[in-house]
């Protein structure tokens, strides 16, 4: 039992009992996650699709900082990185912000 699409909400409002092994349960929860990661970076996707993402060491360059200032920053929440599918990234209008910031300084 791979999937388990099987589960589907009764329409009679019925109890329903279903007896799973342990080992489809966590192949249901696995799915569950997953689909929950692929669609929660869609959100992130779609909610900027006009902004341009940097990755850290993009960053690093533009901004000609290191590691550990950008670190700081994100801890302080100075310039606070996306995490999407396991990397971090930086939105370009949080960077265009510090590099204008510094023109006028």
């Amino acid at each position: 039992m791979a999937d388990l699409d099987f589960l589907d909400f009764n329409s009679d409002s019925r109890p329903v009992v279903y007896v799973l092994r342990d080992e489809d349960l966590r192949k249901f929860a696995a799915s569950l996650i997953k689909a929950g990661r692929k669609e929660r970076e869609q959100e992130i996707r779609d909610e900027s699709t006009s902004d341009i993402y940097y990755t850290r060491a993009e960053v690093k360059k533009i901004l000609k900082r290191c590691d550990s200032t950008l670190t700081k920053w994100a801890a302080s929440g100075y310039l606070v990185p996306c995490y999407v599918g396991g990397k971090y990234l930086y939105r370009k209008s949080d960077v265009d912000v510090i590099l204008k910031r510094r023109i006028i300084r």
